[in-house]
């Protein structure tokens, strides 16, 4: 994967973001109009994805096979347990009335989930073919 094809994915995806947040936003009275956690994340997951593009290419050009896949597990844990802190802190430090400000959220890590995944599969693949 090119980093002119992560950018353009990594820009449908945000803006795919952008228009869920702001329908369930609409759709859902119960859901705070600014839902300030869901931009966080959005935030943090843009960062995160950056990160773990270059770590990718460089584990999937690694002569080590398993750099790779202890990449895939690292991210995976890595974002679980940032994501599980950002929530921790936004929930001390602005105490929402309702638990409803991680409905939004958990929406963006879900679609960021499966970005991710589809880029470690196409730098996976990139690995794959340079072998052959």
């Amino acid at each position: 994967m090119t980093f002119y094809r992560f950018i353009r994915a990594l820009l449908t995806t945000c803006a795919l973001v952008v228009a869920v947040i702001l329908i369930l936003q609409s759709l859902f009275r119960t859901i705070p109009l600014n839902s300030p956690l869901a931009w966080q994340g959005l935030g943090f997951f843009v960062v995160f994805s950056f990160i773990v593009y270059y770590a990718g290419i460089r584990s999937a050009a690694s002569p080590n096979k398993l750099k790779f896949h202890n990449l895939i597990l690292s991210v995976l844990v890595g974002k679980m347990i940032l994501s599980f802190l950002l929530v921790f802190l936004y929930y001390r430090f602005n105490q929402p009335a309702s638990g409803n400000f991680v409905f939004p959220f958990f929406v963006v890590y879900f679609i960021f989930t499966v970005f991710e995944a589809h880029v470690m599969i196409q730098l996976g693949q990139v690995k794959k073919r340079k072998l052959e």
